[in-house]
């Protein structure tokens, strides 16, 4: 039994009980980082703005890679987390520019598209976790604490899972997935001397090309 004072902070806006996790995840579906146990009504920014990933990335601190050459360019850009809109823009996360900015520019609309496509690995890791964990297809009877002990062992699982190559349940076998075959964490890069929206802007003008 839940006490009343756990049925208040984890009953989130949607009417059931949940409990957060904030994760960033690579372009193969492995969980790079995890916050969990925060409570479902909270705020998602606000979780990850108190979370210690959070506060390292803030902070340039979080082994984000170091700025590589662009394919087919001669250009050195930053490595960035791709975020939804509610998060602020800095120089390692990157969201989609404001609908009445990118409306009538087409660079900018181009971006946006770019962005949403690459944020649906993450959609899908949650998913592929869902297929390996189908204990999290239906509410799971246990203690917030016990939950949390579950949410980061099937992250590890997944990541396990996924260097193993182990298909999910009634994956097809014979797709190929193209992505950058580097992964997320590296070397602590130093302070970059240039602004978020130098760097939105960047990538802007390399997905719309010449």
């Amino acid at each position: 039994m839940l006490s009343q004072e756990c049925r208040i902070t984890f009953f989130n806006y949607k009417k059931f009980h949940s409990n957060v996790l904030r994760t960033i995840i690579d372009a193969r579906y492995k969980f790079v980082a995890t916050d969990v146990g925060s409570y479902g009504r909270e705020w998602d920014v606000g979780i990850f703005g108190k979370s210690i990933m959070g506060q390292q990335i803030d902070d340039e601190n979080f082994n984000i890679s170091t700025p590589t050459i662009l394919p087919d360019t001669a250009i050195l850009q930053r490595y960035v987390i791709l975020a939804k809109d509610a998060f602020t823009l800095t120089t390692s996360i990157m969201k989609s520019y404001l609908q009445n900015q990118s409306i009538n520019d087409h660079s900018k609309a181009v971006q946006n598209y770019r962005h949403s496509r690459s944020r649906r690995i993450s959609k899908n890791a949650i998913g592929i976790l869902c297929q390996y964990c189908r204990v999290f297809f239906t509410p799971i009877a246990i203690t917030p604490a016990a939950a949390v002990d579950v949410l980061i062992s099937a992250c590890i699982l997944q990541n396990m899972i996924r260097n193993s190559k182990i298909p999910y349940p009634n994956k097809n076998t014979n797709d190929i997935l193209q992505f950058p075959k580097d992964n997320l964490l590296g070397s602590v890069p130093t302070r970059a001397r240039i602004t978020a929206t130098q760097v939105r802007g960047i990538f802007r003008e390399y997905f719309v090309g010449d």
